[in-house]
């Protein structure tokens, strides 16, 4: 736990929250902590109203999904929305900093829900835009073959987030391949 006096020192200002009055004593009880947890609520209902991005850290694994931290609350991940792909054991993400979209609120409990996935996938339909809005005829681009089929090979030409692109059997070489297998080596 933190000290009193590693927070604040004498003749600091700090806005508090009046968490009750007690008029016969004369006591008023004040809570930084109830402000600051009321803030923090406000942005992330703020952010959730405008669809915005945020950035968290994965702090915890539990049943369905993960918790992300993101502006001091704690935000429910499911593992459908936890990656761009299922992943299979989600300790693998613990301590690692995500962006997410919060896509669901409970008012009442004062729970959030958030998904990686969604940010993941405009990030790379960006990316894939980006990539065929600057694709030209005559222009050449190098790749690595990714599988290859009777009819051609995928050829990834920008990583995961371009895809696989492919090329057909006949575009591959000037001269005549019988079986496309031959005509392609795989991840060259």
């Amino acid at each position: 736990y933190a000290k009193v006096t590693d927070m604040v020192k004498p003749g600091d200002e700090i806005k508090v929250y009046v968490v009750g009055v007690n008029d016969a004593e004369g006591k008023v009880v004040l809570s930084r902590k109830k402000l600051v947890a009321m803030e923090s609520w406000n942005k992330m209902k703020e952010a959730y109203e405008n669809k915005e991005i945020l950035d968290g850290k994965i702090i915890k694994s539990v049943k369905g999904g993960v918790i992300a931290l993101v502006n001091q609350t704690q935000v429910f991940v499911p593992a459908r929305h936890a990656a761009l792909r299922f992943v299979q054991d989600l300790d693998k993400l613990l301590n690692t900093d995500v962006r997410l979209r919060l896509i669901d609120m409970d008012e009442r409990k004062k729970r959030f829900v958030g998904s990686v996935r969604s940010v993941l996938e405009e990030e790379k339909k960006a990316v894939e835009d980006a990539f065929w809005s600057s694709a030209e005829v005559g222009k050449e681009y190098t790749g690595a073959v990714k599988s290859l089929t009777s009819f051609g090979a995928f050829v990834d030409l920008g990583g995961d987030d371009v895809g696989p692109v492919l090329v057909v059997g006949h575009e591959a070489t000037h001269s005549h391949v019988a079986d496309a297998d031959l005509g392609y080596r795989k991840d060259r």
